[in-house]
């Protein structure tokens, strides 16, 4: 898994150069990326009592999920497994956010039952996964609640993510609401619906809606 990771080659990953064992276990040598985290500008947002700007948070999450779509994409299929805002950096470069900390990615056998040992982070991960039986929606669902904090400013917790309402979404978008936070019951088609319905930002939210589908949230967490 090592080596796979040293082959991965995405303009939002950082090359890893190396990697080796000591009595701690293994280390991977990454290229060094200079900036704010996104957990940093989160603070920073709730300090100032502001959240991201929807479309620019649809925006910077869009580039997560093609990371996502390039390491489920590799043979065998590469799970993340901590994508949260403390593992997204924004390049100051290019202001996209690049996706490290590569320490809990593992590969994925879909003949596989369970996988390791349950890891992640609290809040962030989906159901299955502290099960310790991750599989791709489980980025997914890691991805969608980080969209749901950069919009929102609540951090997600075990229970899950609450529907967005106009209190809790200070740029209230029923669209974007349907998209992250499905009600159970709520078809895929009547998703398309909302989406329609975004006027200028449809473009974005339909591609969100594609890399999100509702059963990262439904079929993730039981609901």
């Amino acid at each position: 898994e090592m080596q796979v990771l040293t082959r991965l080659r995405h303009p939002a990953i950082p090359n890893v150069r190396d990697f080796f064992q000591e009595e701690q276990g293994w280390f991977l040598v990454m290229d060094y990326i200079q900036g704010k985290t996104l957990e940093q500008e989160l603070e920073a947002h709730r300090q100032a009592g502001t959240t991201f700007p929807n479309q620019q948070a649809v925006v910077d999450m869009l580039g997560v999920l093609e990371v996502l779509h390039y390491l489920h994409g590799q043979t065998p299929q590469l799970l993340h497994r901590d994508i949260k805002p403390a593992n997204l950096i924004r390049d100051p470069a290019t202001g996209r956010l690049m996706v490290v900390d590569f320490g809990l990615a593992r590969s994925f056998d879909d003949n596989q039952s369970a996988m390791h040992t349950t890891v992640g982070t609290l809040g962030y991960s989906a159901q299955e996964q502290l099960m310790g039986k991750p599989e791709v929606r489980s980025d997914l669902y890691s991805a969608a609640v980080t969209l749901y904090e950069m919009v929102s400013g609540i951090r997600p917790t075990l229970a899950g993510v609450k529907p967005l309402t106009s209190k809790t979404m200070p740029q209230f978008d029923a669209a974007l609401s349907a998209i992250l936070v499905p009600m159970p019951g709520v078809s895929p088609s009547a998703i398309d619906l909302a989406v329609k319905g975004a006027n200028e930002t449809l473009p974005d939210y339909a591609r969100i809606a594609r890399w999100i589908p509702s059963e990262a949230f439904t079929a993730a967490n039981g609901l």
